[in-house]
């Protein structure tokens, strides 16, 4: 941000956002009624144009929404999301799909996964991994969880790349030792490796079955699993389930995380599951992309 009324689009940008995710019409159809998909896709919709309204009071001769902006906008509302972990989600996603969205109704856009500072930002975020000294940082590590579910999302919603972060953190959740006196710490680990399971399970299992050693070493394994064996491997799927049943009956993990690990052990015995949501999601967003479309078209005379 070059100046102060660029500063304060950012943060009008990110209360537009904020403001379309809990708009009170978005809770009008009784839960019971919902097409999830359908729900958060035409919520993801508003958040376009919420966010398209808002223009730039700076002198930039183009004050349209660009989509570094957008991203990191995007980033900074799931950030400051104040809610429980499964809610929390829920709004991610909608986030990770309003992106999706917002690349796809931009003509000018030939990779709707380009904007070139999108990869700059996601290794600026996890420069800022967690560690031991993150324990009693109870936000940070918060802020941490609901960055991860964003971006798995956006990894599941087609930004491939970023696939390489999920195998890095799940790694360090399961495969690496629990530091002593470090319980929030480990927790916060196993809710981010639960949640690029969760949400990336069939692109993760694709990826441990493609048999070929990454030169990244971010997919390395840890000491726990082996050090020295291959990257990628059905056997390091199969480990992290077993792990990931250890820790729900060997460590004190709260409740709503005790039943995300049982959710998520549930899918990884047919992974396919997840192909099927994000299926059925992609059906959802051209509905509502459709109903854009018809919108927009002007009318016969």
């Amino acid at each position: 941000m070059d100046n102060m009324d660029d500063v304060n689009h950012f943060e009008v940008l990110i209360l537009a956002m904020l403001n379309a995710l809990n708009d009170e019409e978005n809770y009008l159809v009784p839960v019971e009624s919902r097409n999830l998909d359908s729900y958060q896709a035409r919520i993801a919709h508003n958040v376009i144009l919420r966010s398209k309204s808002i223009r730039s009071k700076s002198n930039d001769p183009n004050p349209g929404l660009s989509m570094n902006l957008f991203f990191f906008a995007a980033i900074h509302v799931c950030q400051n999301l104040i809610s429980s972990h499964s809610f929390a989600d829920n709004h991610c996603r909608i986030m990770a799909i309003a992106c999706d969205m917002f690349y796809r109704l931009d003509g000018s856009v030939k990779d709707r996964w380009g904007p070139p500072l999108l990869p700059v930002r996601c290794t600026e975020i996890w420069q800022l991994i967690p560690s031991e000294r993150s324990e009693k940082a109870q936000l940070f590590l918060l802020d941490w969880e609901k960055q991860n579910s964003f971006l798995s999302h956006l990894v599941s919603r087609g930004y491939r790349k970023g696939l390489y972060l999920g195998l890095w953190e799940i790694g360090r959740a399961l495969e690496h030792p629990i530091e002593e006196g470090c319980t929030q710490l480990m927790r916060c680990r196993v809710r981010v490796a639960v949640e690029w399971i969760m949400n990336c399970g069939d692109l993760l299992l694709a990826a441990m079955s493609d048999q070929k050693d990454s030169p990244n070493k971010a997919m390395r394994p840890g000491p726990i699993y082996g050090e020295g064996l291959p990257y990628l491997s059905p056997d390091r799927w199969e480990f992290w389930k077993k792990r990931l049943a250890e820790f729900q009956v060997k460590f004190h993990l709260h409740d709503e995380t005790r039943e995300r690990v049982a959710a998520v052990l549930e899918l990884m015995q047919a992974p396919s599951e997840c192909e099927k949501r994000n299926s059925s999601l992609e059906r959802a967003i051209k509905e509502q992309l459709e109903i854009v479309a018809t919108k927009e078209r002007p009318k016969a005379t």
